[in-house]
């Protein structure tokens, strides 16, 4: 094989790898950070509220380990009430700077931290999270199987004014939007991935009707 056609196919690998990858995260820059978290939390841990954190016992509380990160995007309300159909889908998303780390025992999600990225470095902003972590872990499991993507691939979308939460990935050159949570009204089943696209089409009307604040 000639040194241009290894060119090329290693040009080509690593596009892939950037492509299939647009919500990759420097892991190891957080893992430190993610790592304290999880001593912080099994510190906080104790005889009366190992349930409400999560665990089954009080002896699983040295047991947790963090699981792979999911980073977190939001769509603000007042950006999503202009969405005209044709626009980039990707350009309402916003932020990128939290990540949700789920805490397990063994492979059983039980509990999260939050780390959000400040001017200089990540800090930890929340810790338990066990009924959100319970919900949109298995559901970012559910969905690379289904899907048989990379979880790395995966990041969550948040619509905090519609009280929806998405998972993303993207498609060939499409991004896509899979609800964790079931939403009749909006026509939302929770697993199904449709285009962001069609998404933000099927909401805009509940948008357009919210008084909120943006985001």
């Amino acid at each position: 094989m000639n040194t241009y056609i290894k060119t090329v196919i290693l040009i080509m690998m690593v596009f892939s790898l950037v492509f299939s990858q647009k919500f990759a995260l420097n892991v190891r820059e957080i893992q430190p950070v993610a790592k304290k978290a999880v001593e912080t939390y099994s510190k906080l841990v104790t005889e009366k509220n190992f349930q409400t954190m999560g665990l089954k016992s009080l002896d699983e509380k040295d047991k947790v380990m963090p699981g792979k990160p999911l980073q977190v995007f939001m769509v603000r309300l007042d950006q999503l009430q202009e969405y005209k159909a044709g626009t980039d889908p990707a350009s309402l998303l916003i932020g990128g700077d939290v990540v949700i780390y789920p805490l397990l025992i063994g492979e059983e999600v039980r509990a999260a931290v939050d780390l959000q990225k400040g001017k200089e470095k990540w800090e930890v902003t929340g810790i338990g999270s066990a009924n959100l972590a319970k919900s949109l872990f298995p559901a970012r499991q559910r969905a690379a199987d289904l899907t048989k993507a990379d979880i790395a691939s995966f990041a969550a979308v948040r619509i905090p004014a519609l009280n929806l939460l998405f998972l993303a990935f993207y498609s060939e050159d499409q991004l896509m939007l899979i609800p964790v949570f079931d939403d009749p009204a909006n026509e939302l089943k929770a697993g199904e991935a449709m285009p962001a696209a069609k998404v933000f089409e099927l909401i805009l009307p509940a948008a357009k009707k919210h008084q909120d604040l943006p985001g």
